[in-house]
């Protein structure tokens, strides 16, 4: 006999129905009331959750995944919980690779872009960053700033980083993974970027962005689009580059920052990487998206086409659906992107991703076909073996995969044996140019070689003659000499014999003179003495 038979109130068969109606009623009653309660809870839960996410930024440590990816003020409309729900995406995976792939995002500004530039990026994706940090030369509670004691201008921008990076490497190598770097112009999508990173183990040194070809062999990131260094890069830099000037410009702070880092990166061993998609489509981008995405907006003979690392198109086949970062956005421009990637919800199309644990594909090689890559292999496999029209459109891929590479492989082989044919002309071109060429060298040696001893005979001649003509005109003046002194002596002896002569003369004459005087005298003594006399006799 049932228990409920013993009480004398179901005894009565009238009653049974009406009293099990009566329970069964009660019971969905009061399971209704708790759904109800339980619902009414959540919603102004989410709801507060939602504000206070929104109000309060994870600026300078790592907080948890904002669940409000609305545009502003939607927070404050009036939504029953049925219309708020069909607008509350689902964040699970985000949030997951929230805490997994830990992204410290900092930002290179100054002090008269506080107020224009850098709070809106505060105010749009910086607060999807698990830190946010901005280096400035200026003190700013409001953001708030790192200051750091360097000047404004592009020649300063080099010595920003080094200092930035240095206080990064002190401050937040437990706190975060990996490390990105923007302007206070960069629009980013940090989801997509953790997306991206987590195939990747940061302990590897290596960095990633929007690849230039000049400057740095092997690529550098163009520091405008942005670029992610790697926790082992970071180390390098700092604990490596910068203590050593002859591998890394660490005395000087003028520069191309994007350049001087990526010589500083290559000299220690940081791999710079492949950042597109399977379909070989950009993430980074160092223009705004209208540039990208509109067909003929880059003309092109622009220098951004001959600087790629990879070469990428114009248009709707340009950008990765997982794209992680644009330039030149305006400060309008990244209120209108925020709301686009994060509120616009297209009716009737879902935003599908991997299963969760995959990681992205990687990007394609050299001959543009993906390389095998490790992801959710098991998951896969199943949803080929459940869903036949995925399967089916697996197949048509590797179907269509397959004659792309066929004809790829025929084209190849084709041009292989065009270029071998080429190459057999052009060696036999070469070698008969090459031939000529020598032959031809040969002759002009042989001739430079004639001309060379000709010239050297009659510079043997010209010597010779020189030395004759020297000789003969100092026989000449030999001759001269002696005949001038024979000359000088001639008319010295000359002289001298004149002299003797006059000498004898002038002698003779005072000799003569002497004898006339003394005759002179002698009369003149005669003729006083005779005319003593005659005076003695006439007295």
């Amino acid at each position: 006999m049932s228990p409920l038979r013993r009480i004398p109130l179901f005894r009565n068969s009238r009653l049974r129905p009406f009293l099990a109606s009566l329970a069964t009623g009660a019971l969905f009653g009061f399971m209704f009331s708790f759904y109800v309660v339980g619902v009414s809870r959540r919603y102004n839960l989410v709801q507060k959750e939602d504000k206070e996410s929104f109000s309060e930024v994870p600026t300078g440590k790592s907080g948890s995944y904002p669940v409000f990816t609305l545009a502003p003020g939607f927070e404050q409309t009036n939504q029953t919980g049925r219309e708020w729900s069909r607008y509350q995406p689902d964040v699970s995976v985000a949030s997951e690779l929230y805490q997994k792939v830990r992204l410290l995002c900092w930002v290179l500004t100054g002090a008269e872009n506080h107020e224009k530039k850098a709070k809106h990026i505060k105010a749009t994706w910086g607060k999807r960053c698990n830190i946010l940090l901005f280096m400035s030369s200026k003190q700013d509670d409001s953001l708030p700033t790192v200051p750091i004691p360097m000047g404004e201008g592009r020649q300063k921008l080099w010595g920003k980083t080094k200092e930035a990076f240095k206080y990064i490497y002190e401050n937040y190598m437990d706190k975060a993974d990996w490390f990105f770097k923007a302007d206070d112009d960069t629009f980013a999508i940090p989801e997509n970027a953790r997306y991206f990173l987590s195939r990747y183990d940061t302990n590897e040194p290596m960095w990633f962005g929007c690849r230039f070809s000049m400057h740095v062999k092997g690529g550098y990131m163009s520091g405008g689009a942005g670029y992610i260094l790697s926790k082992e890069a970071v180390k390098r830099f700092v604990t490596i580059s910068l203590k050593n000037i002859t591998i890394c410009k660490a005395d000087d702070h003028t520069g191309a920052e994007d350049a001087e880092l990526g010589k500083c990166l290559k000299n220690v061993g940081v791999s710079a990487k492949d950042s597109r998609d399977e379909y070989g489509r950009d993430r980074f981008f160092p223009f705004h998206p209208s540039h990208h995405v509109t067909p003929g907006n880059m003309s092109k003979d622009y220098w951004y086409w001959n600087s790629q690392y990879y070469k990428s198109k114009q248009g709707e086949g340009c950008c990765s659906d997982t794209a992680i970062s644009f330039h030149y956005v305006s400060p309008n421009d990244l209120y209108v992107l925020n709301y686009l990637v994060y509120g616009v919800k297209p009716y009737g199309i879902g935003l599908p991703h991997y299963p969760k644990g995959w990681t992205p594909p990687p990007p394609p090689d050299e001959e543009g076909t993906a390389k095998p890559w490790i992801g959710a292999k098991k998951e896969y496999e199943e949803r080929l073996k459940s869903d036949p029209e995925f399967k089916k459109v697996e197949e048509e891929k590797e179907r269509k995969a397959k004659e792309k590479r066929q004809k790829e492989e025929q084209e190849k082989i084709r041009k292989e044996e065009e270029d071998k044919k080429k190459h057999d002309q052009q060696r036999l071109t070469d070698e008969a140019k090459k031939k000529e060429d020598e032959n031809n060298k040969k002759e002009e040696e042989n001739k430079k070689k004639e001309e060379e001893n000709k010239h050297k005979e009659e510079e043997k001649q010209k010597l010779e003659e020189d030395k004759n003509e020297k000789k003969k005109e100092g026989e000449e003046n030999k001759k001269s000499e002696e005949n001038e002194k024979k000359e000088q002596d001639t008319k010295k002896k000359r002289r001298e014999d004149e002299t003797e002569i006059n000498e004898e003369e002038r002698k003779k004459q005072d000799k003569e003179k002497k004898v006339k005087n003394e005759e002179r005298n002698k009369e003149k003594i005669l003729k006083e003495e005779k005319m003593t006399n005659n005076d003695k006799k006439n007295k």
